[in-house]
């Protein structure tokens, strides 16, 4: 181990964690890059939107017709907001009334919607590296280390009598796999007498549990003139990094707290720690990538056609699209972009992770050996163009259980690219949660067979309602030989039949959107659909494809 978290987070190795990527097209021009975007609006920017939409009404702005028309399309969304909180709040007390929640587990839950439950905070690492700690504790950086700082520190003449530290270490060079290797020991007996020579290791490591696998707690004692001292070490392996919390003081007080530091110890990790309500720290539960539901909740964002759904690091704000989501920073310039996909395979990911990304406006190649980390994910650095611009990015392409899964590209101009950027989208990875996509309305909508027709040409394309998809193209064209008279001397045909197979799923809504197909051959493709309206009659079985007119049979 030679490397401390905050060179780690201001131009160590944390630049060189990789994750996974996809084609996508980016129709934004590149001042999206650099951290300008109109992003989710709230409640509070609804209401300013009526107030000025009422001020521009008064001052003979817009007519009638259009105040009116603006005045409901704002208030539907107020309503939108407003609805879905008290539906939660609803389901809510009919789950207390028919006995399912306690009365403890009632309050807490009502407090979290309504926003009045006090919790604890997540500090989250540029790295991916994060942590939950009571809401009265602080964490400072220091040169080399992370420090913890206690509501009410105990003291003696001016002196603190106990400190507590957090220590991120790159362990990725020395194969080291268990908390309680030789080499670790040795590192923890370094730090420790560093501070204080007159420590003196007591008993032998005994497990602790973290947020993925376990951990070991060590013990140092010494005996001074202010009574009987403890250092107490608590180390664990994740991500090829050593992850230390370390408190030292009065034995009395570092022992005060110790449940308060397992708790902290055990919500150690990289991506999202688990939230817990009694102690407003996290559970120590292994973290499996596995969502218990595909509902989206306040604070996550994702879609229930994609399978997956994340919380965006700290900072972060985010806007989701039919096709794709959006994140930008205030400070930070870049943006990212999360896109979903359909492969089958976590080897195909790879493959196209390798390949880069080459579609329209944008072009980006590997310029870094792609890395894996975990089971499910592989990225890299990229570079290219995007919009006729220069442009460096981290992409990073991640694999769901249940098929499909996520790219993540997090790009802008080179020279504005760097470590913080990078972990954004490494924590994003990280923090993904995954679940199986149910059939949708919209799918069930679009499954079947749709036909379209010439005089010459017959394509048949079948969208199954469990997500299959097969197509077939006939041709067949015919015609006669002429001589210099127009007089027939023979007969001419041709005819050629394609068929093709793959996976489908659906953007958008009944409307308008679009279809996007993966084929068996790995090749992807779109259908642009509008439904077919004539005369002001929208017909719901017949639809423009990519400006075609296809009609369903069944």
């Amino acid at each position: 181990m030679n490397e401390s978290l905050v060179k780690i987070a201001f131009g160590g190795k944390a630049g060189e964690r990789r994750g996974k990527m996809r084609p996508f097209v980016i129709t934004l021009t590149l001042i999206l890059l650099i951290g300008s975007y109109v992003w989710a609006e709230t409640a509070s920017d609804i209401q300013s939107k009526l107030k000025a939409l009422e001020n521009a009404y008064t001052s003979g702005i817009l007519s009638d017709e259009e105040y009116a028309s603006k005045k409901a399309e704002l208030e539907k969304q107020l309503q939108n907001l407003d609805d879905s909180k008290q539906q939660k709040l609803k389901a809510l007390e009919d789950a207390h009334q028919a006995g399912i929640l306690s009365d403890e587990e009632y309050a807490r839950k009502k407090a979290e919607l309504l926003g009045t439950s006090a919790k604890g905070k997540i500090y989250r690492h540029a790295t991916g590296f994060s942590f939950l700690h009571p809401e009265d504790w602080t964490v400072t950086e220091q040169e080399g280390y992370l420090q913890l700082n206690p509501p009410n520190p105990s003291s003696a003449d001016g002196a603190p009598t106990e400190l507590y530290f957090v220590l991120v270490e790159d362990a990725s060079g020395d194969n080291i796999q268990r908390p309680d290797d030789p080499m670790v020991l040795e590192y923890l007996e370094g730090q420790i007498h560093s501070l204080s020579p007159a420590f003196t290791r007591t008993g032998t490591p005994s497990p602790v549990d973290m947020r993925v696998g376990k951990g070991v707690v060590v013990d140092w004692g010494a005996t001074g003139t202010g009574g009987e001292a403890l250092a107490r070490a608590f180390v664990g392996i994740a991500n090829n990094y050593g992850l230390v919390l370390i408190g030292m003081g009065l034995r009395q007080q570092i022992e005060a707290r110790d449940q308060v530091l397992r708790q902290i110890f055990s919500s150690f990790g990289f991506g999202e720690p688990q939230r817990v309500s009694d102690v407003s720290i996290a559970s120590g539960q292994e973290t499996t990538g596995v969502a218990a539901s595909s509902a989206i909740s306040g604070g996550e964002v994702g879609d229930p056609n994609w399978g997956f759904k994340f919380r965006p690091p700290e900072g972060w704000k985010s806007q989701k699209t039919d096709e794709f989501i959006l994140l930008g920073h205030d400070t930070i310039a870049g943006a990212i972009f999360v896109l979903p996909h359909m492969e089958e395979s976590f080897e195909a990911v790879q493959m196209q992770m390798q390949r880069g990304l080459s579609e329209e406006s944008v072009q980006l190649s590997p310029i870094s050996g792609l890395q894996a980390f975990g089971n499910n994910a592989i990225g890299g650095e990229y570079s290219g163009v995007a919009d006729g611009q220069q442009v460096k990015a981290r992409g990073i392409g991640t694999f769901s259980p249940y098929g499909g899964g996520a790219y993540i590209v997090a790009m802008t101009v080179p020279d504005k690219y760097g470590p913080q950027l990078a972990g954004a989208a490494d924590a994003i990875a990280r923090g993904m949660q995954y679940f199986k996509v149910e059939v949708s309305e919209l799918m069930q909508h679009f499954a079947g067979t749709w036909v379209h027709t010439t005089k010459s040409t017959l394509t048949n394309i079948t969208l199954g309602a469990d997500g299959s998809y097969s197509d077939t193209y006939e041709a067949g064209y015919y015609g006669d030989f002429k001589n210099g008279l127009g007089d027939s001397t023979g007969s001419w045909g041709a005819a050629s039949n394609k068929q093709s197979a793959g996976r489908w799923t659906v953007r958008g809504n009944k409307q308008q959107g679009v279809i996007v197909i993966k084929l068996s051959d790995g090749t992807e493709k779109t259908l642009e659909y509008r439904v077919f309206v004539e005369k002001g009659q929208t017909y719901w079985n017949e639809y423009l494809f990519n400006g075609e007119h296809y009609g369903k049979t069944r």
